[in-house]
């Protein structure tokens, strides 16, 4: 039997958006959220008794000694999105290009960044098992990396990923020093391991997920201080790129299996959308990505408009125009005004500004910033969201910054027919 987003998966990019809405009618309404939990935890994970109930295939990936990691039985709340997410991650942790050391060293270096202690503890074990030291784990944990500390392609990964994390962007000299070590088909691998990273972090970080066991995850009692975003508001230089780093594939060049894999992106029987036809470089890491994760992100438990204002308010703080002018688009399909756009980029504290759409935005800057939803706009959040859609909301945010560095680091060009930004 085929779920809507099965469905989905199958239609036209642009269709694709119109069906959601549709399916958005039939019954969206919210359902009161329950309150925060004695554990700590602003969503409890699933007991054991309660993992038995759900797929297994979802969670029992992540066992270690028979016991499911609070983390995981936290997202098998959301059956759905986990199971999607899953094959996604899958990939990224098993069958990508990228050496498993450079994956643990990612995530323990955005674990860090992000203040995120559980996430940091997680791979502290795995991060050991693909070759990283003790000194070396501590050594994730200072601010400023330097070449007295590690080696030319290690110290290219973490400062690829404090400009990430800083600007959803990586700047010259990085992108330089992470050709010299990766392929092509690597780099996207790299880009996409950095924003689950990211994503994780955010989610962990917002679901207050509490420590499986007894006793600290960084090794370090001095945090991260490499912290300082602030909210774009149209006044600073934020460099992009005039030309894409990595151009399209072009159609004469794609196999028959990645023909079968685009063709849902065409635009109304026009060319791919360009942000696929660059990823397709990689055609595994885009199949996973797209067909999988990305799909339910646009099928998820939340409103399709108020989805859209998260996409595009995290486009603008990444002042990722590619994903902003997408999204712009979309973003009117489903209600959204001119007046609307304009609040969104302005912020929560814009004239006219409905109280449930500012917390949405409040959310979204937060994330940012901050790596975590605050306790006061959670708690405005749960008056209107049930768990589910909490859950979905953390994630809209996440993926969407993932699309953001994406489409900022590769220098991906504007569509035909879609505009950017609407104010310089």
């Amino acid at each position: 039997m085929y779920t809507p987003s099965h469905i989905l998966k199958r239609l036209p990019y642009s269709l694709a958006f119109m069906f959601a809405l549709t399916i958005s009618l039939i019954g969206c309404g919210n359902s009161e959220s329950s309150d925060n939990k004695g554990d700590g935890s602003r969503v409890s994970p699933l007991s054991q008794s309660e993992l038995e109930e759900v797929n297994s295939d979802i969670v029992t990936p992540y066992e270690k000694d028979g016991e499911v990691p609070n983390f995981y039985a936290t997202l098998a709340r959301n059956e759905d999105m986990m199971q999607n997410w899953n094959v996604f991650k899958s990939y990224l942790m098993n069958d990508s290009t990228l050496t498993t050391r450079d994956i643990e060293l990612v995530f323990l270096r955005a674990a860090w960044l992000t203040r995120s202690e559980y996430l940091f503890k997680l791979h502290m074990e795995d991060a050991k098992t693909a070759g990283l030291s003790d000194s070396d784990i501590n050594n994730v944990q200072i601010d400023n990396s330097s070449s007295a500390l590690w080696d030319a392609s290690d110290l290219t990964i973490l400062n690829a990923v404090d400009e990430i994390f800083l600007d959803a962007f990586i700047g010259e000299d990085a992108w330089d020093s992470l050709e010299s070590i990766y392929t092509v088909e690597q780099i996207i691998d790299f880009l996409f391991t950095v924003g689950d990273a990211f994503l994780e972090a955010f989610v962990i970080n917002s679901l207050k997920v509490q420590m499986d066991d007894e006793g600290d995850g960084f090794t370090s009692e001095t945090l991260s201080s490499i912290n300082n975003k602030t909210i774009y508001n149209g006044d600073i230089a934020r460099t992009r790129l005039a030309e894409p780093r990595i151009s399209i594939l072009a159609e004469s060049e794609w196999t028959e299996s990645l023909e079968v894999l685009l063709e849902p992106y065409r635009r109304f029987g026009g060319s791919v959308y360009n942000i696929f036809t660059t990823l397709a470089h990689n055609e595994k890491a885009l199949e996973k990505w797209a067909v999988d994760f990305a799909a339910y992100v646009l099928d998820s438990s939340l409103p399709p408009r108020e989805r859209e204002i998260l996409i595009l308010r995290t486009g603008w703080l990444c002042y990722a125009e590619y994903e902003f002018g997408q999204h712009l688009f979309v973003g009117k399909i489903y209600g959204l005004t001119d007046s609307d756009i304009l609040n969104i980029i302005e912020g929560a504290d814009a004239e006219g500004l409905s109280e449930a759409d500012a917390v949405l935005i409040k959310a979204v800057d937060e994330i940012y910033t901050d790596s975590v939803i605050s306790d006061d706009t959670w708690e405005s959040l749960k008056e209107t969201y049930d768990d589910e859609q909490l859950m979905d909301i953390v994630i809209a945010i996440s993926e969407y910054f993932i699309v953001s560095l994406i489409a900022n680091s590769l220098g991906v060009e504007l569509d035909e027919t879609l505009t950017g930004f609407p104010v310089n």
